[in-house]
């Protein structure tokens, strides 16, 4: 990609290279921000032996780090931030790929500091969107970042916020017209690619495990339902009274009462009882 079309820097994908795969691979100009994250960059007063493992590092980040010599450092949280950092930096280089990386923690529940999660999550979002124009791909993006703002938010301020965002999408689309719906439209999808699989997931959990696939069943039937209804209902009108904007003003009537009911669901939270109840039946949760 060229550097004026570049974006999203912050997170590092520039500093990355690409397997045949596609995949990010792991660099040593990678490796060597982390050093200069404020919680590793030795202060003024760091004793000597945490200032020497930061330039050994800053030469070869990916050389082996003994415990002694993190334990030589005097400080107790700078010990423990380097324990973290270099228990992270062994876990990326381990791997041929940050989606590999990313994989391996998920499947098998791996435990580190969210912030080092969620600039994997970020670079390696970059990296799906980089040069795409392939809507499947930009779904799953989507579905990535759901996943990403689940970790971070509670699941009904994560559904109220995408149903607010696709509300904003068919209004300006409903005063702007065709021609700002064109660009409003796509992205309301990309927001639906979040919010669909999220309330599929609740609407799923609210039932016991062997009930799972009738439950799910029965919400991809009115979801097909809807998605064949609803354009044909907005066509409909539109011709009715000749003008596109009636589609999208019954369009946007849907989505407001989508985002009303959302948004009163994250305030009374009619599901929290049942959820608790069934995790610690089902899931045995504690």
């Amino acid at each position: 990609m060229s550097e004026t079309r570049d974006f999203w820097l912050s997170c590092g994908h520039h500093l990355l290279d690409r397997g045949e795969d596609g995949g990010l691979i792991v660099t040593d100009e990678f490796l060597k921000t982390y050093l200069a994250r404020p919680e590793i960059a030795p202060p003024l007063d760091a004793c000597a032996a945490e200032c020497a493992l930061h330039r050994a590092l800053l030469k070869d980040p990916r050389q082996p780090v003994e415990p002694s010599r993190i334990a030589a450092i005097a400080d107790a949280d700078a010990r423990e931030n380097w324990e973290l950092l270099i228990l992270w930096r062994d876990h990326l280089v381990r791997h041929a790929t940050l989606e590999a990386a990313y994989l391996q923690i998920v499947r098998h529940e791996l435990k580190f500091p969210r912030i080092f999660l969620d600039q994997l999550v970020q670079v390696i979002l970059r990296n799906i969107l980089d040069d795409c124009d392939d809507v499947f791909v930009l779904r799953a993006a989507g579905r990535f970042v759901g996943s990403w703002m689940l970790a971070k938010l509670n699941w009904a301020a994560v559904t109220t916020i995408f149903s607010l965002a696709i509300f904003t999408c068919f209004l300006l689309s409903m005063v702007g017209g065709v021609r700002t719906a064109a660009y409003l439209l796509p992205f309301s999808g990309l927001c639906m690619s979040i919010l669909y699989p999220t309330i599929n997931s609740k609407g799923i959990s609210c039932f016991r495990k062997a009930e799972h696939g009738t439950v799910s069943g029965v919400i991809l039937f009115f979801t097909c339902g809807a998605a064949v209804v609803g354009p044909l209902a907005m066509g409909a009108i539109s011709d009715r009274f000749g003008d596109p904007k009636y589609g999208f003003i019954l369009a946007t009537g849907f989505a407001g009462l989508l985002f009303l009911s959302l948004l009163l669901n994250w305030i009374l939270n009619p599901t929290r009882e049942i959820l608790q109840k069934l995790d610690a039946v089902e899931y045995h949760a504690r």
